[in-house]
């Protein structure tokens, strides 16, 4: 089964907008080898009993049965470099609209697979005016995948949290648990004596050399 959704799990890493842009990752999410502290921007609430874990670049992942199933994408973004396929970033006070325009574009350019957007409209993400996106998919087999992207800035930073499976089953049993994760949002660190969250932390930016050892994997 893994096998078979390799592909729809490397769509949602260009789809998502994180990390390294050429292939996010075609095994299951590396943890850093020498950990680097995180850098708290806001928190969530996971859906219970999935499996989470952070990759190399701080992102959150989230799993049900599996990465190569349905996978949950959590991260934040200086607004500078929110859009790196397209060399665009988040200014301070653009609407919605602009945003997802901005994240539709930098999909189509990193993306070398034939992605449809089916969805665009407002949504909230805690406090802040977003976006909430949906792309649709498929792998060489034809099996169709959905990608949900919600994203929002604020003055310093861009916050995005995906969601990717297959819509043959998975896809909208899994969706009411990512979508209580995304009204769980909240800006800014973990309060002192408050327990259940998960740190939404600051995306590491890969370095020119980071991203050529990703491309030779």
């Amino acid at each position: 089964m893994a096998n078979r959704y390799r592909r729809g799990f490397s769509a949602l890493c260009v789809i998502a907008g994180f990390a390294v842009i050429a292939g996010c990752a075609q095994t299951q999410p590396r943890k850093a080898p020498a950990p680097t502290p995180l850098e708290p921007v806001g928190r969530i609430r996971t859906p219970e009993g999935w499996v989470q874990e952070r990759n190399a670049y701080h992102q959150l992942l989230a799993s049900r049965d599996g990465y190569f199933v349905q996978t949950i994408f959590v991260g934040a973004r200086i607004n500078s470099d929110a859009f790196p396929a397209i060399k665009k970033s988040a200014e301070p006070g653009m609407l919605p609209s602009q945003l997802a325009e901005l994240q539709i574009a930098n999909v189509k350019t990193a993306s070398g697979e034939k992605l449809e957007v089916v969805e665009d409209e407002p949504a909230e993400l805690g406090d802040l005016s977003g976006y909430r996106l949906q792309f649709r998919s498929f792998d060489g087999r034809g099996l169709e995948f959905r990608t949900i992207v919600y994203g929002a800035a604020d003055e310093r930073y861009i916050y995005r949290m995906s969601y990717n499976a297959p819509m043959l089953y998975f896809f909208d049993r899994d969706l009411p648990a990512f979508e209580a994760m995304v009204k769980s949002f909240q800006r800014g660190p973990i309060p002192p004596g408050e327990s259940g969250w998960a740190i939404v932390s600051l995306d590491l930016i890969p370095t020119e050399k980071d991203k050529e050892k990703e491309k030779k994997k």
